[in-house]
């Protein structure tokens, strides 16, 4: 039985041998494994964090550009309010203004009209004038005879 325990030993023995080499090329190889794993596991964390990061950028920059866009919109709608306020007090201005042209024109009119009736008027004034002068002078000459025949001449 020695020849069996020697074998069986030595089985025993080849068979740890073949064990602890399978366990520490095992070992190895997921050693080496596990450090690829572990090192695109790093690698793709760090385009992750720098992904993230982009995405933040971008978070900020859409915030930023949508702020401004509001403003934006709020100003457009602030000027069109102001553009037809000020469209409508311009119609409203020309309007009036045509009315105001209107009224000058008539009375521009009115005034042709009253200096063409002041000329007649002073026409007709000054032939009244004219008149009542000769009306006087001939007064005057009566007046001058009567008085001369109440004295009693005869050649007046």
């Amino acid at each position: 039985m020695s020849f069996i325990d020697e074998n069986a030993n030595l089985g025993l023995f080849l068979l740890i041998i073949v064990i602890a080499i399978t366990v520490t090329g095992l070992t190895v190889f997921y050693k080496d494994n596990f450090t690829d794993i572990n090192s695109k596991y790093n690698i793709k964390l760090k385009e992750l964090n720098n992904t993230f990061q982009d995405l933040l950028g971008t978070k900020s920059a859409l915030n930023d550009t949508a702020e401004q866009l509001a403003l934006k919109a709020k100003r457009e709608q602030d000027l069109s309010k102001k553009y037809s306020d000020i469209k409508d007090e311009k119609e409203r201005l020309k309007s009036e203004r045509d009315d105001l042209n209107q009224q000058a024109q008539e009375q521009s009119e009115s005034i042709r009209s009253l200096n063409g009736t002041v000329t007649r008027l002073n026409n007709e004034l000054k032939s009244k004038t004219e008149r009542v002068e000769s009306l006087e002078s001939a007064v005057d000459s009566l007046q001058d005879k009567v008085d001369c025949l109440r004295a009693g001449n005869a050649n007046c």
